[in-house]
């Protein structure tokens, strides 16, 4: 009687959990965070060109990878967001509901992954649910919390393929889409498979003309997106260290000459040295405490101010998880392991902050985005490490108090994450996100300033793209009348103006810390019919 009596009551804490976390999920959804970033707006622009025109903004009739600021973004987010343009306009929430959407289907599909590895299904939904980490990615326009949710689904129709061969044709498909979502998943996904061929050979050699079927379907559909993406590969790879020439010089060309460029000094300072270096640093700092539960990355769109990707108790389960995985040869663990493993690959690669050229955003290691990935991994390893604390107890009144101070403890940590976010986050974070850009477009498209000129500084930070987005602007008409700069040594591009908008590169100077942008030079007639643009922050 009192074991149904605690089931029944750990049950109803379950559900409590479950509803906290969607609430917090969906409550000012669109509002908060506190405007679209950048890229939000491309997306649900590029959408609605697709919808006017068939074109991108470029003018490229149904691309698969989006040239956009230069940065080549991939198309699946892009295309599904889509049907949802047409059905509610551009508006903020219209843009980052697929991500929603995905963050939902993700914690349907840990359920049965974590049974088919043999893990704690409801302890595992219940962490995946209340991690800020998948949170925020949840409220946000993000093709990696979307390439997540494919990652999971083709890891769960695989593991079921090994009973039932034909689940393996959905895994080439799901797993193949995470290619056509995020740029990290083009180093991961290949890892990925070699990791599970690998761990699962004797099973795909037995049911050898699945395997080649389904193989078969991955390597057409990889093959299709590699090939489109190559066009935009350079950019890309603009953001690692390894042929970026700045990073190269003041890493390895500099210290050499300072030490005499001698013998001992082109041991230390060369490329695999170097680079080595780099890349265990960075990948080391992925598993950092600091990084997973106390402040998470630099990159203000990816974490709150002081707020890890999880809670910080969670970080000494996963310890004991990891532990305990390590010492078993159990293959579905091993494959745990295997996948936590090589998710910081990707982002291990990018050059540190000081070494991004493009400084509309910061480009850093540990990043929150690019390690999404071992999500999935992590929460698995947690919930692992918190079923053996409570197995390794033997009286019942331990196993009570545990179980009380794991609810506590996550209690308090989902409060304090909610309290932030829909507290202090908005303002602290302002300033990064598209606050204030929809009350501007409103005000310089009121009917009195409609016959002006606007004109912006900091094209860098691509302002047109907010007036596109906020006006509906008509996308057959933008592509006629845009001027661009030329691209940045990186390959990004910035737009000078199209229509009545202007967007001047010049030096702000001091003006920046008066919080107002000067008029530029301009005769006096042309001043008449000017807008003076002042920034929100």
């Amino acid at each position: 009687m009192r074991a149904n009596r605690k089931k029944v009551i750990l049950g109803i804490i379950f559900v409590a959990f479950i509803a906290a976390s969607l609430f917090i999920r969906f409550w000012q959804f669109g509002k908060i965070p506190p405007g679209l970033n950048r890229d939000e707006a491309s997306v649900g622009y590029t959408a609605y060109s697709l919808l006017k025109t068939g074109a991108d903004e470029y003018g490229r009739p149904w691309p698969l990878s989006f040239q956009s600021f230069g940065d080549w973004k991939l198309p699946l987010y892009i295309y599904a967001d889509m049907p949802l343009v047409t059905a509610f306009g551009l508006q903020d929430w219209v843009v980052r509901l697929p991500s929603a959407l995905a963050g939902l289907g993700t914690l349907m599909v840990i359920f049965f992954l974590a049974k088919e590895l043999k893990a704690n299904s409801y302890l595992s939904v219940l962490i995946l649910a209340t991690l800020p980490w998948h949170v925020h990615f949840s409220r946000m326009w993000h093709e990696a919390n979307t390439a997540l949710f494919f990652l999971s689904l083709g890891a769960l129709f695989f593991l079921k393929g090994l009973r039932r061969p034909k689940f393996w044709l959905a895994a080439a498909v799901f797993l193949a889409l995470p290619l056509y979502t995020y740029h990290t998943h083009h180093i991961f996904i290949p890892l990925f498979l070699a990791i599970v061929i690998a761990l699962f050979r004797a099973e795909l050699l037995k049911n050898l003309k699945m395997s080649l079927a389904a193989g078969t379907i991955f390597l057409a559909m990889a093959t299709v997106i590699y090939a489109q993406t190559l066009t935009g590969s350079l950019t890309k790879s603009s953001v690692s260290f390894l042929n970026d020439p700045i990073f190269i010089h003041i890493q390895i060309e500099e210290p050499r000459v300072a030490a005499g460029n001698t013998f001992l000094a082109k041991i230390i300072y060369n490329r695999p040295m170097v680079f080595g270096k780099t890349f265990l640093t960075n990948y080391f700092s992925s598993f950092s405490y600091n990084f997973l539960a106390v402040n998470g990355g630099n990159h203000p769109l990816y974490n709150l101010p002081q707020t890890g990707n999880i809670f910080r108790f969670e970080y000494w389960l996963g310890i004991i998880g990891l532990f305990f995985a390590l010492r078993s040869r159990n293959r579905q663990l091993t494959l745990i392991l295997l996948w936590l493993a090589i998710a910081p690959i990707a982002s291990s690669l990018t050059k540190p902050d000081s070494f991004h050229t493009n400084v509309n955003f910061i480009t850093n290691t540990p990043n929150s985005g690019r390690l999404t990935p071992m999500i999935i991994p992590l929460v698995l390893i947690i919930a692992f490490g918190a079923e053996k604390t409570f197995s390794w107890l033997r009286k019942n009144w331990q196993k009570n108090l545990l179980i009380l101070l794991g609810i506590g403890l996550l209690g308090q940590g989902l409060f304090g994450f909610a309290n932030l976010y829909f507290g202090k986050f908005p303002a602290l974070r302002a300033q990064y996100w598209g606050a204030g850009w929809q009350k501007l477009v409103n005000f310089v498209n009121w009917p009195g300033n409609q016959s002006k000129t606007i004109v912006m500084p900091r094209p860098n930070y691509s302002p047109y793209i907010y007036f596109l987005f906020y006006s509906a602007y008509d996308p057959a008409r933008f592509q006629k009348e845009v001027v661009r700069f030329p691209p940045t040594d990186d390959g990004f591009l910035h737009v000078k103006s199209f229509g009545r908008f202007r967007f001047e590169d010049q030096t702000l100077g001091s003006a920046v810390f008066k919080k107002t942008i000067p008029f530029f030079e301009i005769d006096e007639d042309a001043q008449q019919n000017l807008i003076q643009v002042k920034y929100l922050y």
